[in-house]
């Protein structure tokens, strides 16, 4: 599963207000798990209200089963960052988008909601 794949199948179930998939998996080549199961390493940024009233776990939950991920060896790792329009705005009302992505690669925001 390539990072374009990924945000079709996202787009689909969550009408996102902003997605971003980020394929980390150069990154990662010669690791061993990776080199296993033959799966991509990627990050996400999801904005969508969907996730109004839903935690952590469910917030991921559902991203994980929309791509069938505990059926699939096409991705290895997937950092998840999943989080409604409003704590999206809350969080970056003075950030560009470009700003935000790049908290999240440097893990620069801990207190990211969503994580």
């Amino acid at each position: 599963m390539d990072s374009e794949t990924i945000r079709d199948i996202l787009s689909k179930k969550f009408s996102p207000h902003f997605i971003e998939v980020l394929d980390e998996s150069i990154q990662h080549q010669g690791h061993p798990e990776a080199r296993k199961s033959g799966g991509g390493h990627y990050r996400l940024i999801l904005v969508s209200d969907y996730f109004e009233g839903k935690n952590l776990l469910e917030r991921h939950q559902a991203v994980y089963e929309t791509l069938g991920i505990d059926k699939s060896d096409s991705i290895h790792a997937l950092a998840i960052r999943a989080c409604t329009v409003k704590e999206w705005e809350e969080k970056n009302a003075r950030k560009t988008d470009e700003e935000t992505i790049s908290d999240f690669i440097n893990e620069g925001a801990p207190d990211w909601p969503g994580k």
